[in-house]
């Protein structure tokens, strides 16, 4: 199974390990071929990531040549990695959310019913990846109810 530490990504520290492996990921599945000059070594250059920006295009992800654990790219790659290797994965989307963190408020059993009651919420309206503005509903990063605030959250 295909995985990453670390994000990867042009302005970030990238892992070597991480890196080498990204290298031999997209080399396997015919996105990377290494320099003549110096061969596959564990160092980023602009030549993994304008592979990982090809790779992204040709399937459909958002071309920005990062790659984070858990992300959509990451799991694209261990799918057609599987796939080349004649196996059956499942795909991508099924398991998206799977290493999710799941947020419980502090001190509370998340089995007890009262998390299913409205309470006193501390999260705020938010904007969605659409740029709407979400007034009701469930907080996707804290967990909370949204409630309309009167005064700063």
């Amino acid at each position: 199974m295909f995985s990453i530490k670390k994000t990867i990504g042009d302005d970030y520290n990238v892992d070597l390990d991480d890196s080498l492996a990204t290298k031999q990921a997209l080399n396997r599945l015919g996105y990377y071929t290494p320099p003549q000059s110096y061969g596959m070594v564990p160092y980023p250059e602009r030549l993994m990531f304008d592979s990982l920006k090809a790779f992204q295009k040709d399937e459909g992800l958002r071309v920005d040549g990062l790659m984070r654990p858990g992300g959509p790219t990451e799991a694209q790659i261990g799918y057609r990695l599987a796939q080349a290797e004649g196996k059956t994965p499942h795909a991508p989307e099924e398991n998206a959310g799977r290493n999710m963190p799941v947020i419980v408020p502090r001190n509370v059993d998340p089995k007890m019913p009262q998390l299913r009651d409205r309470f006193e919420p501390k999260s705020g309206p938010y904007f969605d990846q659409n740029g709407n503005l979400v007034i009701e509903g469930i907080h996707p990063r804290t967990g909370f109810p949204i409630s309309r605030s009167k005064g700063p959250y």
